[in-house]
């Protein structure tokens, strides 16, 4: 079976699309606090922290493994991420966190212009990492409307199918929606 990996930073929609693949009766799992192969490997879908910032791993690891690349356009982005980042009392933020932070950002405080620049250097990663494999990666802009439309797709409806759910009509799950793109 293949697997399936989100590769989207946070506030990019990687709430939602962990509840379509629950939905769609994939075993998933969204966030984890360290990244660990064993664990992964029980898993047909994982997105979130530290997955995004470990694609090329997982590409190598495991072979016919399919990515998911969520994107939000920037501003909103940035005002996602500050507020959730600033929502709790940095100072009480456990070490393990800060330091997941400092390595997918390069701080574990918000910094606008840090954040802007992980942001773009992410995104110029995964199109470089992928450009010669089209059938390996999909875009998602779940922020602007992406959804069934293009999941289903590339997922392929003989996997979702043989996990007991395809619905085109169901809306697609829209979670975390505090801030306008």
């Amino acid at each position: 079976m293949t697997k399936y990996y989100g590769i989207g930073l946070g506030r990019t929609g990687t709430k939602s699309l962990w509840e379509a693949f629950q939905q769609m009766g994939f075993k998933s799992r969204h966030y984890m606090m360290s990244f660990n192969l064993k664990f992964i490997a029980q898993y047909d879908f994982i997105n979130d922290a530290p997955i995004p910032f470990n694609f090329k791993r997982l590409d190598k690891e495991f072979l016919d493994s399919k990515f998911i690349y969520t994107i939000r356009d920037i501003e909103p982005w940035l005002k996602s991420i500050e507020k959730h980042i600033t929502k709790k009392n940095t100072r009480f933020i456990r070490k393990r966190i800060k330091l997941q932070r400092i390595e997918m950002y390069g701080a574990y405080r918000f910094e606008r212009n840090t954040f802007i620049d992980a942001y773009k250097k992410h995104d110029k990663q995964i199109r470089e990492h992928f450009k010669d494999r089209p059938n390996d990666l999909l875009i998602m802009d779940i922020c602007n409307g992406d959804g069934w439309e293009k999941l289903i797709p590339f997922i392929g409806k003989e996997n979702i199918i043989n996990k007991g759910f395809y619905c085109s009509t169901s809306l697609f799950p829209r979670l975390n929606k505090g801030v306008k793109s």
